[in-house]
């Protein structure tokens, strides 16, 4: 009997397998339905949303992703025309692994998020890597930090590092920056009217809203940190200084589409008041 096991069990294998990749391949092909058809009626611009749309069901017809054999090397080939279609840095597939999610939870850190330093004669100093989600513990972090500042001339805030977050931290947090309240940019979301972006002054904080104020970026410096780079800059209310930042500007949100693939689809983009223009693919070039 026993010289039937190893058969048996190369044939559950070979079963298993063909059955995972069965799946694959379904699950592959239905998404790229779905994403031709979001292109077609839910892209931020009409017309670019068709053409995408069009050009992707020119690749699908000629096979381009069915010769790919494996979820990983999907993943990685998709992405790439993504960006060649779209030059949208945010507009990305991921694979998705619920194990290493749950692996990846971990109980927050108490620690701040900032680094602050009090470098002499009014010169002061904040570094931070995101922008987190806005909420009451943070605002009280961040007024704590900007009353730290004493008599400040000048403030120097390090970006280069950060990968962006929250669009509601940005609007706060550069509300210490402007004296009165100020339109920062207008926001375009599918299917809704335009709204203006506004920054609100924060009461007793005048010295920082008459502060110099130097923004550090790099090539690292994403998202919401460019945006809000390019905010306080073109109303000439920062310098910047370092790097050209890589133009990574819409809001997206994730959403699962089958077993396996989730999807990260831009649902925001915005203009700034002063230059009419999107932030993405284009980045925000520094004065020095």
């Amino acid at each position: 009997m026993k010289k039937y096991w190893l058969p048996l069990i190369l044939f559950f294998i070979t079963i298993h397998v063909f059955a995972q990749q069965s799946s694959y391949e379904n699950q592959r092909d239905e998404f790229l339905k779905d994403m031709v058809l979001s292109f077609k009626t839910e892209f931020l611009w009409e017309e670019k949303g068709k053409q995408i749309a069009k050009k992707l069901q020119i690749k699908i017809d000629n096979g381009d992703y069915a010769k790919l054999a494996s979820a990983e090397l999907f993943v990685e080939t998709f992405n790439r025309d993504l960006f060649v279609l779209s030059n949208d840095r945010h507009l990305t597939v991921d694979l998705f692994l619920p194990k290493a999610e749950k692996e990846m939870v971990t109980t927050p850190e108490k620690n701040s998020l900032f680094a602050v330093e009090d470098l002499e004669d009014g010169l002061y100093y904040l570094k931070f890597d995101v922008f987190p989600e806005l909420n009451e513990d943070l605002k009280v972090e961040i007024e704590e930090i900007m009353s730290s500042f004493k008599e400040p001339e000048t403030i120097v805030i390090d970006l280069r590092n950060n990968s962006g977050g929250s669009d509601e931290t940005v609007n706060h947090l550069a509300g210490y920056f402007f004296n009165e309240k100020t339109k920062l940019a207008t926001s375009y979301k599918w299917n809704e009217k335009p709204q203006g972006i506004w920054t609100i002054p924060k009461n007793s904080f005048e010295a920082i809203a008459k502060a110099k104020v130097i923004i550090l970026t790099s090539n690292a410096t994403f998202s919401a940190a460019e945006a809000f780079t390019q905010r306080l800059q073109l109303l000439k209310r920062a310098i910047v200084i370092g790097e050209e930042t890589p133009g990574a500007g819409h809001r997206t949100a994730t959403y699962l589409m089958s077993d396996i693939f989730l999807l990260h689809w831009p649902y925001e983009r915005s203009e700034h008041v002063y230059q009419k223009k999107d932030l993405e693919g284009v980045g925000v070039i520094p004065d020095h």
